[in-house]
């Protein structure tokens, strides 16, 4: 019962701002929640391009040779820089589509 008392509280102390201050709160709630999606999908993305074989290759021809191995692999640009040269790669590419009859 506890937690619904502050819940209700909580709400009624929003309803109780200013329009102004409840604008500033959406604003910046919305851009929170924005960063966490957009930051849940860049992991996503992130894991469907390193299954890609092609991604390696990329990443291999454009990252110097190191005189000192790396630890953890490759940091988050590398990776970002090698899936927008798989997206670039695609569109370049024209489309085949193989379409037999069942």
């Amino acid at each position: 019962m506890d937690h619904n008392a502050n819940q209700k509280n909580f709400f009624e102390g929003l309803q109780s701002l200013s329009e102004s201050m409840k604008q500033r709160i959406l604003v910046v709630s919305t851009i929170v929640i924005m960063v966490v999606v957009v930051y849940v999908w860049l992991g996503y993305f992130n894991g469907i391009v390193a299954n890609n074989s092609q991604s390696d290759q990329t990443i291999a021809q454009s990252v110097p040779q190191q005189t000192e191995p790396a630890a953890s692999g490759p940091n988050f640009w590398q990776k970002m820089e090698s899936g927008m040269a798989n997206i670039v790669g695609v569109f370049k590419q024209p489309g085949q589509y193989n379409v037999q009859p069942q």
